[in-house]
């Protein structure tokens, strides 16, 4: 393979490592909102339980939190470079894998429970889960297991 190839590769995942560190960062920085007290987008508790939950009501703050920190923790592990040394590098790939069988497993869980009924769900849920929520996570969880092949 060419000097420049190799390059070309390296800079492509660097990039989809850091969007895909964006992403989760700010879904980590939602959630931490959320924890607070933040009822954004929506209106009232209710409503963002709809929308992001399916049912009511919306989890407590420290369960939320809970999430906000797990996802802050994905942000990391993706975003900072893999370290030298046989078991720092062994651990980083695995921390990265470890991301990426989570997302993965959240979104097709969630594609799969929407599609066959199997989890009693709000409608605007449904439509949001299929739409944007499942194949973010399925995205997110491809993204990070290339950068465990970094």
């Amino acid at each position: 393979m060419s000097a420049v190839r190799t390059q070309a590769i390296s800079r492509s995942r660097r990039m989809s490592r850091g969007v895909t560190a964006l992403a989760l960062g700010g879904a980590a920085a939602l959630h931490a909102a959320w924890a607070s007290g933040s009822t954004w987008p929506a209106a009232d508790s209710d409503a963002l339980a709809d929308l992001v939950v399916g049912r009511r009501p919306f989890p407590s703050a420290r369960d939320t939190a809970v999430v906000a920190v797990l996802l802050g923790a994905a942000t990391v592990v993706i975003a900072a470079p893999a370290r030298e040394g046989r078991h720092a590098g062994r651990w980083h790939r695995r921390a990265r894998q470890a991301v990426g069988i989570a997302m993965l497993g959240r979104g097709v869980a969630g594609l799969a429970l929407v599609a066959t009924g199997a989890y009693s769900t709000t409608e605007i849920y449904r439509r949001w889960d299929t739409r944007l929520y499942s194949p973010l996570c399925i995205a997110l969880g491809v993204s990070a297991l290339a950068a465990a092949a970094d």
